[in-house]
């Protein structure tokens, strides 16, 4: 066992103190915090609910008064299109189009599990847009003047949203401008991965080095261990810095300390392990570096942080089981 302490010791001093490790921590930490600084702010606490009204009907007053509500975000769109993609990618909770004839049609998609409220909330404001004309019908149904009568605009249904437990007053507020938190975590994983690979060239002069010294020594494991809990080490102080940056940017985390610690050192496990498996391919690296754009890319598409992978034609959506991305926001998701 001091043989791995020794080796694990000089490895670590090595690494933390070598230009390579403090420049790429230098890039991450850059990373980081210009993509938390343009994170979005925060937006009305709730889900966003697409709105589409027709020509002709009441529909620009319903959204108008729509508009009202605090505690729900509501946003109108130009045609029957984008109000479907917009659910279908999950930018909208559900949807509502407002017919010239006066009818009210729902888009949901599967994961619209609010809608029976909502549609309480679009019902009540659709008859507070036609409460007038229904009074002056009845009125002149009965025979009496609707001129003059005045309907009190007050009446309608809203939400009102409340933290409870442990979370602050405000924490509703804060999580509705954290929707981006998953993509910038997904980004991070990605960048894990991609620079145990673009590493991958040193890493194998290291393993061959070690690999002479295990034979020697006849203590095969530990020199071949030690690197990786190493490298392990000195890229979970990178990415938890990376993470204490972001936090400085967030007042609330959608992912807990504990879950976030978790992936954090799971995702420096892994990407050792990965960096140690590029190094060993050898001339086979090119293949991997020709593909590694397409790799990235799919990483932080298929993690779930831009839309959900399982809405993907084909069979696509099994993609997201080979992603590590996938698997590390599911955990953090769980821990939470």
């Amino acid at each position: 066992m001091s043989f791995f302490a020794l080796l694990f010791r000089k490895e670590l001093g090595a690494r933390l103190f070598s230009r390579r490790f403090l420049v790429g921590a230098a890039l991450v930490l850059f990373l980081t915090g210009s993509l938390a600084f343009l994170l979005p702010g925060p937006a009305p606490a709730g889900f966003t609910v697409g709105l589409l009204a027709e020509e002709g009907g009441d529909g620009e007053t319903v959204i108008r008064l729509l508009a009202e509500h605090e505690n729900l975000a509501f946003f109108e769109v130009p045609d029957r299109d984008a109000l479907e993609r917009g659910v279908l990618t999950g930018r909208f909770h559900c949807g509502y189009v407002f017919g010239a004839d006066g009818s009210v049609t729902a888009v949901s998609g599967e994961g619209s599990y609010l809608r029976p409220v909502l549609d309480e909330v679009v019902f009540s404001e659709v008859q507070r847009a036609s409460l007038e004309q229904t009074a002056a019908a009845f009125l002149e149904r009965k025979g009496l003047s609707a001129a003059g009568v005045a309907v009190d605009g007050g009446v309608g249904i809203g939400i009102i949203l409340k933290a409870e437990g442990s979370a602050p007053e405000d924490a509703l507020a804060d999580y509705a401008g954290s929707g981006a938190q998953p993509l910038l975590y997904a980004a991070l994983i990605t960048a894990a991965f991609a620079g145990a690979i673009l590493a991958s060239p040193e890493e194998e002069q290291s393993a061959r080095a070690y690999d002479l010294l295990g034979k020697i020594s006849g203590r095969v494991w530990q020199a071949r261990s030690a690197p990786i809990f190493a490298r392990s080490v000195c890229t979970l102080l990178m990415l938890a810095a990376a993470d204490l940056l972001f936090g400085c940017f967030v007042s609330y985390s959608v992912y807990s300390v504990t879950a976030r610690a978790a992936m954090l050192a799971l995702l420096a496990f892994l990407s050792s392990g990965a960096a140690l498996a590029a190094a060993r391919l050898g001339r086979a690296r090119s293949v991997l570096y020709c593909a590694l754009p397409a790799l990235l890319l799919g990483s932080v598409f298929l993690s779930g942080a831009v839309i959900d992978p399982a809405y993907l034609p084909g069979p696509l959506p099994v993609l997201r089981f080979l992603t590590p991305s996938w698997w590390l926001l599911r955990l953090m998701a769980g821990l939470s």
